[in-house]
C-alpha cells in the first residue's frame, strides 16, 4: 500500500470521523457556541496530524533499522 493510498484513506476516514460521528457531533452540540466548536475541531484535527506523524517517523525508523533484513537473501530461511 501507497503512501498516498494511506493518506488519502486516512483523510475520508477522519472526515466521517469529523462529521457524521454521533459521538463527535453530540460533543460539538454541547458546546456554548461556534467558535468553541471550531477550537474543539482544530485542537481534534492537530492532535490527529500529530499521532499519524509519530506513527509515519516511527515506521521510516523501523523501515531504515531493517532495510537489509532478509531472510530468503541471507540464507537464514529457505522458501
Amino acid at each position: 500500500m501507497s503512501m498516498l493510498a494511506m493518506m488519502v484513506g486516512n483523510l475520508g476516514h477522519n472526515s466521517y470521523n469529523l462529521g457524521c460521528n454521533q459521538i463527535i457531533t453530540q460533543r460539538y452540540l454541547s458546546l456554548p457556541g461556534i467558535k468553541e466548536m471550531a477550537q474543539c475541531s482544530f485542537l481534534f484535527i492537530l492532535g490527529l496530524v500529530a499521532l499519524m506523524a509519530i506513527c509515519m517517523y516511527n515506521g521510516l525508523l523501523l523501515s531504515a533499522t531493517y532495510y537489509d533484513c532478509d531472510p530468503l537473501t541471507t540464507k537464514v530461511r529457505e522458501y
